[in-house]
């Protein structure tokens, strides 16, 4: 029972990641849940890509090119906030993350893997650094927690969780 709970934490600890990342770096999506299905332990359901974005053909469109980073960093998002609580690499975990982040990597590059690597390695690092901010790390915690209580959250729930925090961190009055 007591790896089950721990397992569970990793999950929602995971997903809210990917949540919180989606949130600061406003990437629509509908929801966050931590509800097992046959391919995954817990998701978030995000929108299709805008029509516009693709990456296949306009890889070097500069706002391209900052949505492919944008993206890379959500999906690794998730990885990384489970590292960051339990200071180990669940691969296995995040293996359907790497995938969408190692074809973004290719567009972003030209179809180089040596250099999709080498970016995908930086990026790592940087999502770490990024995830690990204090601000977004506590927001992390907060949207986990609830995901805990309620197994799934609306991006709207997330959003007042993540303002809600804020506000309460930096003691911010409420404004009507």
């Amino acid at each position: 029972m007591r790896k089950k709970l721990k397992r569970f934490k990793k999950t929602a600890h995971h997903e809210a990641g990917h949540a919180v990342a989606r949130h600061f770096l406003h990437l629509p999506y509908r929801y966050v849940t931590i509800e097992s299905d046959e391919e995954s332990l817990g998701h978030v359901e995000r929108f299709p890509y805008p029509k516009s974005f693709c990456p296949d053909i306009d890889s070097e469109n500069y706002r391209v090119r900052k949505r492919i980073e944008k993206e890379i960093i959500a999906s690794f998002a998730g990885h990384a906030a489970e590292f960051i609580l339990s200071k180990r690499k669940n691969w296995k975990g995040a293996r359907q993350d790497n995938h969408e982040t190692v074809d973004l990597a290719l567009y972003y590059c030209g179809g180089s893997t040596e250099e999709a690597g080498a970016f995908l390695d930086w990026m790592w690092l940087r999502t770490i650094g990024w995830i690990k901010n204090p601000l977004r790390w506590m927001c992390v915690k907060k949207v986990a927690k609830e995901l805990l209580e309620k197994h799934k959250l609306k991006a709207t729930e997330v959003r007042k969780i993540i303002k809600e925090a804020i506000h309460k961190k930096f003691d911010v009055k409420k404004i009507d």
